[in-house]
């Protein structure tokens, strides 16, 4: 029987390397700790960077690599029989292409403007080369023909980590000269031109798509198995340094178009510091942007672009880590390896060529990520039943599609806006969801946040004038383009201040709402003030169910300022708005009410069951207190502690708790 995707399933990576580091008895014994210790359901190969000579697995159509030349020995037979004896799922993935076929057909290969080639991703050659669908329909013909029988082989893994790259190999030139009728631009005219810019993006990822379809498709129809993609992260690799002609562009929304497929995996790898709020952003990102195909995230442990540098990672941070990227359809990892009991094969090299790095050639290490990673699993395993078949829900929204990282050619966006607007909303403690699709009515969400958006297309306007006209309330950030100004009412203009005057509250004692200063500045003067800069002028206004706060900057890098007062200035907001989707929760710190405050609250919920999950970040904290207006017609029948279930009660004092309370209630 096939994976059903829309389940929550638990997933990994299994990495074949060379004879040394894959020994005889490996895969049993690693097949067995995944499906015993760790609970996982499927694992999945990747032919990565290692077998560009070749393939690991014995085949006449293939040459093999030379690692494992002269081996009598099959290790992908060998993972196969061991995912049957333990019943998973084992999925086969076939996409890298060898370098002699690769080479033997170099014009196909990605070049640049000066005529330089290098692989088209992890594929070889460029997607709108006929040569390259024909050589995957083969390799996976064969790789199934081979190991399609065996009772684990459950799913497919499609060729992954391929980015759109510009190339101007001839037979994209020729694809481009057949669409517009003209010659592909230079690098220069693309950063000249954001227009045509874009045009070009399109174009690469339509040929990508083309190819990739009829791949799915050839598959699909044929072995009528479930598909599985590997799309690389979206946010955390992206450089701020880089202009979009050279970044990836739509990552996501192309393989949504890929109609065949079962799952997207979304591999994330980690900034160069443990902020699991970077994980926890992209899943959500990733679940709005991936429409209607379930999807995982896929937690690194490690980063090779680190020159060997693995971020600093305490054992708390490692079950952050791993709950910050858990979705309705379950979780991955990248790699198994990486979880396993011990790693004396892996201290040698990682792949080859790439030093393992130095915090995994620690034994202490080892043994506590190894515990944390058990311990994680073993929280997931609780969480299974009362996550499956949800969506994730709040009264609060953050408006972020993909396509809103071209309009920003140096990647700003991420970096600027929506990692702190992100981290603040969750801090808040109030539930907070990414959606990629303009709503139209309050019924769909009662509110939307719109922050820095630079353009907005005629439908999605259309759209958010029917939203308004509906009774939706929309909160506007810093400086929108003019269509979105038109039609929430508000007039924009900067402002040369640097400070929030204090609000007329003992709340705040009197002192000003700090925020970052090195941004523009902007006030609205439609509205009435909310809140006021320190030169008299409006900060924050409200205009009916317009809400506009023009010091963007106060939501940017929030990890690196931490104001408790902006958090509860917009705790108060959200929750005078009656957004607060019906949650309340108090942290009480070194005799603060809600300091510090690194807990978020989720809600998962469809129609039959609801789940609060709440997840401690930071800090410990004193004692807190939580309160949930439950959904109609539902009643808590269970509530967990760090994996311990307890009595809860609501508005009672919970106990301390160091990584998350779920309380989970069921249609009476």
């Amino acid at each position: 029987m096939s994976l059903d995707f829309k389940k929550f399933n638990t997933g990994t990576l299994f990495l074949v390397r060379t004879p040394e580091v894959f020994p005889v008895g490996y895969a049993d014994e690693s097949f067995a700790d995944m499906k015993n210790n760790l609970h996982f359901d499927y694992a999945a190969l990747l032919e990565t960077w290692n077998c560009t000579d070749g393939i690991v697995w014995k085949s006449d159509k293939f040459p093999r690599s030379s690692f494992w030349k002269g081996e009598e020995r099959d290790p992908i037979e060998e993972c196969f029989i061991a995912a049957d004896k333990y019943d998973m799922a084992f999925l086969p993935e076939a996409g890298m292409m060898h370098d002699a076929f690769m080479l033997a057909n170099a014009d196909a290969m990605t070049t640049d403007f000066n005529g330089k080639t290098k692989r088209y991703g992890r594929i070889g050659l460029v997607p709108s080369c006929p040569t390259t669908l024909e050589y995957l329909v083969e390799k996976y013909d064969t790789l199934l023909g081979k190991f399609g029988h065996h009772p684990s082989c459950k799913g497919v893994c499609l060729p992954c980590e391929n980015a759109v790259d510009i190339s101007y190999d001839k037979y994209t030139r020729e694809a481009y000269r057949q669409e517009f009728g003209t010659k592909m631009p230079s690098p220069e005219e693309l950063i000249a031109n954001p227009v045509l810019d874009k045009q070009v993006m399109y174009f690469l990822e339509d040929c990508f798509l083309k190819m990739y379809r009829k791949l799915a498709q050839h598959i699909k129809q044929k072995y009528n198995l479930p598909l599985m993609h590997y799309p690389i992260d979206a946010i955390s690799a992206a450089s701020f340094c880089q202009p979009s002609s050279v970044l990836r562009s739509r990552n996501i929304k192309v393989m949504t178009q890929v109609k065949e497929l079962d799952l997207l995996n979304m591999q994330l790898h980690p900034p160069l510091f443990p902020n699991p709020y970077f994980f926890k952003l992209e899943t959500e990102y990733l679940m709005a942007n991936s429409e209607e195909i379930p999807c995982v995230a896929d937690t690194h442990f490690y980063h090779e672009g680190a020159a060997g540098r693995m971020p600093d990672m305490t054992p708390k941070r490692f079950v952050d880590s791993i709950l910050s990227t858990v979705t309705p359809n379950g979780i991955s990892f990248f790699c198994y390896g990486f979880m396993a009991e011990k790693l004396p094969l892996w201290k040698k090299e990682l792949n080859p060529g790439a030093p393992v790095y130095r915090a995994y050639s620690n034994p202490q290490t080892l043994a506590a990520r190894r515990e944390m990673c058990v311990k994680s699993m073993d929280f997931v395993e609780k969480l299974r039943p009362m996550l499956e078949y949800t969506k994730q829900a709040a009264d609060c929204a953050i408006y972020y599609p993909e396509e809103m990282n071209l309009d920003y050619m140096y990647s700003s966006y991420t970096t600027e806006h929506i990692f702190g607007l992100h981290e603040l909303l969750n801090a808040t403690t109030i539930p907070t969801k990414v959606i990629a699709m303009i709503p139209t009515t309050p019924q769909e969400q009662k509110a939307l946040i719109m922050d820095s958006v630079r353009s907005i297309s005629e439908e999605d306007a259309q759209k958010l004038e029917k939203y308004l006209q509906n009774g939706g309330k929309l909160i506007l950030l810093g400086k929108c383009c003019e269509r979105i100004e038109k039609i929430a009412g508000v007039n924009v203009v900067l402002t040369d201040s640097s400070m929030i005057q204090s609000p007329e509250s003992v709340a705040y004692n009197h002192f000003l709402l700090r925020m970052p200063v090195d941004g523009k500045h902007y006030t609205e003067t439609n509205g009435n003030p909310i809140i006021y800069y320190d030169n008299g002028k409006p900060a924050a206004t409200k205009n009916g169910n317009v809400i506009y706060f023009g010091a963007s900057d106060a939501v940017g890098r929030f990890s690196q300022y931490r104001e408790f007062r902006l958090v509860e200035f917009w705790r108060k907001l959200l929750t005078e708005e009656k957004l607060d989707s019906g949650v309340s929760f108090h942290n009480i710190y070194v005799n603060r009410k809600d300091g510090h405050q690194f807990t978020s609250c989720d809600i998962f919920k469809n129609e039959e069951k609801a789940l609060l999950f709440v997840r401690n970040f930071g800090i410990e904290h004193n004692h807190s207190t939580l309160e949930w207006e439950l959904p109609e017609n539902m009643k808590v029948v269970k509530a967990l502690i760090d994996g311990e279930e307890f009595a809860f009660e609501n508005g009672k004092e919970l106990p301390i708790f160091e990584h998350f309370i779920a309380v989970y209630a069921e249609k009476e």
